[in-house]
């Protein structure tokens, strides 16, 4: 499932928008004057893909349709007459064309001061529990397992330390604002296919820091010491993804090992030749160098084999062998791929200095006279770069729909040159899908195709 056309009307009151994404080139690249709205667009299909109605509803528009590549639409429908942010109607198209509908019913406008406590209550749980996200004033999402929590649940369990807020919550919970317990069925497995089929990732504006601890702050006049910067946070990524990897590999292995026995009785398909089993072997030798260099396995391990005078049940043996050290190698050959078109498109790109990536301390900036850069001292441009690159070849699984906004924020030109050609060479190695908002044409270089232009009404 992809998202295959915006309809858009009445964004700020004043404008429609018609939005066809490119799906053949995976590409999508919205240009338009400031003020019409491209950033607001992207946080409402993050918002409507996480099923988060609350926050799209904070987005003033009057009806919002996304149509699937299936011939399925989801549509949103904004109560005219609320002015704290209801959802008046949902409407469903099926594949198979059928029209659902759900009205969520008339609900109690909440005053500011119970859009405060809300707020109040979102924070304690958010600094409870990182993972849970709210999508309405009584659901909450685990990000990480994309679970639906209810208000009676562990919710209610973490706001139970606080009685102060836990009543809180108690009373704001008589209000009817969004109640996903009420929503019929056939919508709750539309959106769960939805949500299961394409994740959205924002790589917005503020990417170079943790804004978590910054709140409304301007960053102009932050403190220093909270402007974590999200640099090392992705350093710290690297080692942990590493260490993941080899986790599942050394699991893999002690698998296949367990089995091997059982598996060689039973085998009874080709055995390889001594000629056919030597280049094999030579074949995984050279692997394993590579994914030695990379920090994968440990330096001492080897496959070292003798080929003289081998019978029938040796070669079988060898030729299992082989096919499970394809199976670990091929395991740890996705990781590996990513990283080395990651460290070739920064690298590409830096002058006088060297992006490399320790299994045990994550980047290393080494400058060309071989001196150690630290890097908070790389240039934000630099910074940005490293950050676009990671978010999208390592934080993303198959299906992942990048919402990117001004991609072109600190980069020289020759490098906002590159971007889409970039983006094309990871589109051959990983299954996704871009929409991009830009004021540059350096950006879009030669690649004005995959341009949609907005236009005010």
């Amino acid at each position: 499932m992809r998202i295959k056309e915006l309809l858009i009307e009445g964004l700020f009151g004043l404008y429609d928008y018609k939005i066809p994404f490119k799906l053949n080139e995976r590409i999508t690249i919205v240009i338009g004057p400031n003020g019409y709205g491209k950033t607001r667009i992207l946080l409402l299909i993050l918002a409507i893909l996480r099923l988060d109605f609350q926050k799209a509803a904070d987005i003033p528009f009057k009806r919002f349709t996304i149509k699937f590549d299936d011939n399925s639409s989801l549509e949103i429908i904004k109560s005219k007459n609320n002015k704290y942010l209801q959802i008046e109607e949902l409407i469903i198209l099926n594949s198979e064309g059928k029209k659902l509908k759900f009205k969520p019913g008339k609900k109690n406008i909440l005053t500011e001061k119970e859009i405060a406590l809300s707020d109040k209550i979102s924070e304690e749980i958010n600094r409870a529990n990182r993972d849970l996200h709210r999508i309405s004033l009584n659901t909450w999402q685990n990000l990480k397992t994309g679970e639906l929590i209810e208000s009676d649940s562990e919710v209610n369990k973490i706001l139970k330390k606080t009685d102060e807020t836990y009543t809180d919550y108690q009373y704001l919970f008589k209000s009817t604002y969004f109640n996903f317990n009420k929503i019929p069925a056939q919508f709750l497995e539309y959106f769960n296919r939805v949500r299961n089929e394409i994740t959205p990732s924002l790589v917005g504006t503020r990417r170079l820091y943790n804004t978590e601890y910054l709140q409304n702050m301007s960053l102009e006049y932050a403190p220093v010491n909270i402007l974590n910067m999200m640099i090392k946070n992705y350093s710290w990524g690297i080692v942990n993804k590493i260490e993941d990897e080899k986790t599942k590999t050394k699991n893999i292995s002690k698998d296949l090992d367990s089995t091997f026995n059982n598996r060689l009785r039973k085998y009874d398909g080709k055995v390889l030749t001594k000629d056919e089993l030597k280049k094999e072997l030579e074949f995984i030798q050279e692997e394993e160098k590579k994914l030695k260099a990379s920090g994968f396995i440990d330096k001492e391990k080897s496959s070292v084999f003798k080929l003289d005078n081998l019978d029938e049940e040796s070669r079988k043996l060898l030729t299992l062998h082989i096919r499970d050290m394809k199976i670990i190698i091929m395991n740890l050959e996705i990781l590996k791929k990513r990283m080395a078109l990651f460290l070739d498109i920064i690298n590409e790109k830096f002058i006088n200095k060297q992006l490399l990536i320790s299994p045990e301390t994550g980047f290393k900036i080494i400058l060309q006279n071989g001196d150690l850069l630290e890097l908070d001292s790389l240039s934000s441009g630099e910074q940005h770069q490293i950050i676009i690159w990671y978010e999208v070849l390592f934080n993303a699984k198959p299906g992942t729909l990048f919402l990117i906004d001004e991609p072109e924020i600190s980069l020289h030109i020759t490098w906002q040159a590159d971007f889409i050609k970039d983006l094309k060479r990871i589109l051959s190695l990983v299954d996704l899908d871009f929409f991009i908002v830009t004021h540059s044409p350096d950006i879009i270089d030669r690649f004005w195709n995959l341009t949609i232009e907005l236009e005010g009404n």
